[in-house]
């Protein structure tokens, strides 16, 4: 929808936005970057506003980390987040083969994000959203749980102060809603439904 709208401001700035000229794995990379700056906000105001965690409280309804967590998700929140993250790269002119990479590199990561292995990732838990980091992220403890919002690499946690992780202290091995669990559907419809309840609030430990 926006790959037009890209185009023209090409036109009228007499050159291209995007660098296509750069070899692919810089290209793919420059696009995890800039994909992840809008995620990286909706992400952190999902924790942040009611509203937006009714819809995002999904994703992290689950009891245990397992690699199908990556695609638990509610469909508004999988369309907020993607139409957010796509737009910049659509008006920049991201080419085909950039997003392919970064697609694929997407999907391998997100299941080894979710798995419930003891994955030893040693120094990339510093630039990457390992298991080891994101299984903070899903602590049912707030304090704990509200950092980490980078789907992939931590670029914009380092730089916006929301990194959290000492490779000295062991995540967390409880995981989900916490107080918020008991009430929580179980069905899919119902879970289809909780961002539409009004009583669907946060109760998670501060």
């Amino acid at each position: 929808m926006f790959a037009p709208l890209g185009e023209a401001l090409s036109s009228r700035l007499g050159t291209r936005l995007w660098p296509h000229g750069w070899p692919l794995p810089l290209q793919a990379l420059l696009a995890v970057v800039v994909f992840e700056l809008p995620w990286y906000w909706i992400h952190r105001l999902e924790h942040i506003w009611a509203p937006l965690w009714r819809v995002h409280s999904v994703h992290h309804s689950s009891r245990r980390l397992y690699w199908w967590n990556f695609a638990r998700t509610h469909p508004l929140d999988n369309l907020l987040s993607a139409v957010a993250a796509f737009t910049p790269l659509s008006l920049l002119g991201v080419g085909d083969e950039p997003l392919a990479l970064m697609a694929a590199f997407s999907g391998a990561h997100g299941m080894l994000q979710h798995s419930n292995i003891d994955l030893r990732t040693g120094f990339l838990d510093l630039f990457f959203s390992t298991a080891r980091v994101h299984r903070w992220h899903h602590s049912p403890r707030r304090h704990e749980a509200d950092a980490n919002y980078s789907p992939r690499v931590m670029l914009w946690d380092h730089v916006f102060g929301s990194y959290r992780f000492r490779p000295d202290v062991a995540p967390p091995e409880d995981v989900g809603l916490g107080e918020d669990a008991a009430e929580f559907p179980e069905s899919y419809v119902g879970q289809l439904l909780v961002p539409f309840r009004s009583d669907h609030g946060r109760k998670r430990h501060p």
